[in-house]
């Protein structure tokens, strides 16, 4: 349901009787739009790699893919610099990863089918998210910095035109299963409101830390839980993958 608010304000939110691509329009606008930007941000606390349930963003030559990530390094490889703020891998599940080495290591057989399948749907998510954004992290045009303290709570998706605040995550079950509000700004309608979100954006980056940063205090933890020293979170997913998983 599009609400108007006021003549420079459109709000969208999602309720019970709503229909669960609601924001697919709104976002595949904003990222078609971003082609023609000289940047973009995404700040959220998480990000997740989803895919668009009812078309594909046709941008040629560049992508013709419903792949979220694919759209967004697309945009880096067609010039567009990629400002992303988030927290640092807040959907690692240390007592999950915990709970799977001890698995691993000590071959316990007769550990229910059931949660032989629920650990490795959940590692494997862990995987796909993890080297989803490590990618972005490492691409051309992308600046990715993250939040240590886990503070990070603003969801704030701006190109050259358009804003996108709110309660929606860039993630899958934001955008199709949870209750959320969105409120677009279009720079041409409201510049104040624009040029003050694109301000804390740019403040918010300058604050938080680089990927090398994250990735060492992540490892740390690992080193204290499961006492072993990984030298990157690249060889962590590649033991979950190939260690781990084949054990399970």
């Amino acid at each position: 349901m599009l609400t108007q608010l006021k003549s420079n304000s459109h709000v969208i939110c999602k309720g019970p009787k709503d229909k669960g691509t609601i924001f697919e329009e709104p976002l595949l606008r904003f990222l078609t739009l971003s082609f023609h930007s000289k940047e973009i941000y995404i700040v959220t606390p998480w990000i997740s790699t989803f895919e668009f349930k009812s078309q594909k963003l046709i941008y040629y030559p560049y992508v013709s893919s419903a792949k979220v990530f694919d759209i967004l390094m697309a945009l880096a490889k067609n010039g567009v610099k990629v400002f992303i703020a988030t927290r640092c891998f807040d959907f690692l599940d240390y007592d999950l990863l915990y709970l799977v080495f001890t698995i691993a290591n000590h071959n316990h057989t007769a550990i229910l089918d059931e949660l032989k399948h629920y650990v490795k749907d959940n590692i494997r998510d862990i995987i796909w998210r993890a080297e989803a954004l490590t990618k972005l992290v490492k691409g051309k045009n992308t600046n990715v910095r993250f939040d240590l303290e886990q503070r990070l709570h603003s969801k704030i998706y701006i190109n050259d035109f358009m804003v996108i605040t709110g309660s929606l995550n860039f993630t899958y079950s934001a955008m199709f299963r949870n209750y959320e509000c969105i409120n677009i700004i279009y720079r041409d309608e409201d510049i104040e409101s624009y040029n003050y979100l694109y301000r804390y954006s740019r403040e918010l980056l300058k604050h938080l830390l680089e990927y090398s940063e994250c990735e060492k205090a992540i490892l740390d933890r690992f080193a204290k839980i499961i006492n072993v020293r990984f030298t990157s979170l690249e060889e962590l997913m590649e033991f979950l993958r190939e260690d781990v998983l084949r054990k399970l």
